[in-house]
């Protein structure tokens, strides 16, 4: 839900009140307030890089690209052109994913594993 205070001196005198260096802006300020999401951990982190590099090893792959497999296949894909070849450009990143988004991403690394086989080990992490 987007709320638009507008121009009204409440408004501005609000903004003032967080950010005085605002006044010297000649364009005026925006000002956006969302709902913080959980981030994943460090050790989350960490074992969804295991986990990749385990598949990527199994497949010939660098950590990289089957990081970007994964993206793909669990976000969707786009096919762009670079410099005369085709690729596949997966529709979302996982750096700002919040912690739910994250454990699903993982979920796709996981499967891939038990699909094929792959073993990896959790201590790693």
């Amino acid at each position: 839900m987007n709320r638009r205070i507008g121009n009204t001196q409440d408004g501005w005198a609000h903004v003032l009140a967080l950010c005085p260096e605002a006044a010297e802006w000649r364009l005026g300020a925006s000002v956006e307030i969302k709902e913080v999401k959980h981030r994943r951990s460090v050790e989350a982190n960490s074992l969804y890089w295991v986990i990749v590099s385990a598949l990527a090893d199994y497949a010939g792959y660098t950590k990289t690209e089957m990081h970007e497999e994964i993206l793909c296949e669990h976000f969707g894909f786009d096919m762009v052109e670079f410099r005369g070849s085709t690729r596949k450009r997966p529709r979302c990143r996982s750096s700002k994913l919040a912690t739910a988004e994250f454990s699903e991403l993982m979920g796709v690394a996981e499967r891939w594993c038990a699909e094929m086989g792959v073993h990896w080990d959790r201590e790693a992490a």
